[in-house]
């Protein structure tokens, strides 16, 4: 059986963080998406950890908004290569979720 949400938590770096009010301009915008379900904000270290359902945000749009608002995830190699394996998990994450039983639930002929 299929789960009902398949809810996974990243952080990652952002760029531009320098106060508090930044922090809450960057909850503001990520809280809008549909799906997110949390939204910790760290900004004297410039983290950004999110928690949200797969099966209504990606990652691509969480990072769409950032870009957007003014905060870009950070460019530097680690990071990017960081939020790729993040695409591969979450895609493996939400396979899994939508897998349902080939045979055990079905009654016999």
């Amino acid at each position: 059986m299929a789960r009902e949400s398949c809810e996974v938590t990243h952080a990652w770096k952002v760029a531009g963080m320098v106060c508090a009010e930044c922090a809450e301009i960057i909850t503001e915008g990520l809280n809008a998406l549909d799906g997110v379900q949390t939204v910790v904000i760290h900004w004297h270290r410039n983290r950004v950890i999110v928690t949200y359902d797969l099966r209504r945000v990606r990652i691509d749009a969480l990072e769409k908004v950032l870009t957007e608002i003014g905060f870009p995830p950070d460019p530097g190699f680690f990071q990017r290569r960081r939020r790729e394996w993040f695409r591969f998990v979450d895609q493996n994450i939400l396979d899994a979720c939508q897998h349902r039983g080939a045979c055990c639930n079905k009654a016999p002929r």
